[in-house]
């Protein structure tokens, strides 16, 4: 699928927010790496809970990518979206109401990574998780593996009902859940590592699930191509919060 038919649905609107990514920064201590290997993957899908098949699309690629299906109700202009970074990720799925059934709608999300420090170092790699939402029925996944030696450094997860290992706590600054890892790890340039983190989530209408996950202490030094559309993260989460508060 070409870059231009999964950019072309609200561009324009989004390139507006794309200041508000700039809030995520990469500390100024974030160890340098040389980058391997790339690949990011997306899937959204929604639908009707009538037997039918649902719409659904598949994006894979050596680059970060966003896709989304957008709907006309001012107030929830996507029912699904998923965004793949070098460095964060984003899921949403916020099933509308359609004409006769009750409306549907998925979103799944992976970055994985391979690369190499560029001089050895021992560090804090930060792992941030949030979610609002029903996220009982999504999931996280992060890990970090020395290919080198064939050993897990760390892995953490949380799959639904499943349970997991990611620490969830209320956040009522955020309203939603919460969850903040700080991992001491020690990288050697002679070493190469592969990072993994992958989030999905589901709803049937009125439910959502919104979730963003994010690592800080890596910083690359190739030149890593913004996807435009990933500024539609912000758009659809100001108008989904905006739509609950409407309804609450």
């Amino acid at each position: 699928m070409s870059s231009q038919m999964i950019y072309s649905t609200g561009t324009n609107i989004g390139l507006l927010f794309i200041s508000l990514l700039s809030a995520a920064s990469i500390p100024a201590s974030a160890i340098q790496i040389e980058l391997k290997s790339t690949q990011y993957s997306t899937y959204v899908a929604r639908g009707e809970l009538s037997g039918l098949p649902f719409e659904t699309r598949t994006n894979f690629s050596s680059s970060p990518i966003s896709d989304l299906f957008t709907c006309s109700d001012v107030f929830r202009p996507v029912e699904s979206q998923a965004d793949a970074n070098l460095f964060r990720i984003f899921t949403l799925a916020d099933a509308t109401q359609h004409q006769i059934f009750r409306g549907y709608a998925k979103a799944i999300v992976s970055t994985e990574f391979t690369f190499s420090p560029t001089a050895d170092a021992s560090t804090l790699l930060d792992l941030d998780f949030f979610t609002t939402g029903q996220y009982v029925w999504g999931g996280n996944e992060v890990s970090l593996f020395d290919i080198t030696t064939g050993t897990s450094l760390w892995s953490y997860y949380y799959h639904g009902l499943g349970g997991g290992t990611i620490p969830w706590a209320y956040d009522e600054s955020r309203r939603g859940m919460a969850a903040s890892l700080s991992l001491p790890t020690e990288l050697f340039s002679s070493h190469d590592y592969r990072f993994r983190m992958a989030s999905w989530g589901s709803s049937n209408n009125p439910d959502s699930d919104v979730r963003t996950t994010q690592v800080f202490g890596l910083e690359s030094t190739s030149v890593v191509p913004e996807p435009s559309a990933l500024a539609l993260t912000s758009l659809a989460t100001a108008a989904l919060l905006n739509s609950r508060r409407k309804r609450g």
